[in-house]
């Protein structure tokens, strides 16, 4: 009965890490897209992203890059519903966008 109580424990703490990933990346895109309104053929590839928990990398860096404090790095592996469409990195502190790059698939 212990060992059941501590895996529900541990895939609870998991279920929390992915979706807060899932949220962060949202928010990430949200961000590019902010980012890049003015570039029209940008714009219509980050509004065909689908982000799945799958697609999401969440690192934890908690150190300075020059004097801005970076936190959290995102990578986003984007795609449509239909194609692969690039990566998206963006650097967090406080969960907030500081940076995101999207690099299109070639």
């Amino acid at each position: 009965m212990r060992l059941i109580h501590t895996l529900l424990i541990a895939s609870m703490g998991l279920l929390s890490v992915n979706a807060m990933a899932a949220t962060n990346a949202q928010k990430c895109l949200t961000y590019a897209k902010g980012e890049m309104k003015g570039n029209i053929e940008v714009m219509n590839l980050l509004n065909q992203i689908v982000i799945n928990n799958d697609d999401v990398q969440e690192y934890k860096y908690d150190k300075n890059i020059g004097k801005q404090h970076i936190a959290t790095e995102i990578v986003i592996n984007a795609h449509s519903s239909q194609e692969i469409l690039g990566k998206i990195v963006c650097l967090l502190e406080n969960d907030n966008p500081l940076y995101s790059l999207f690099i299109p698939l070639d």
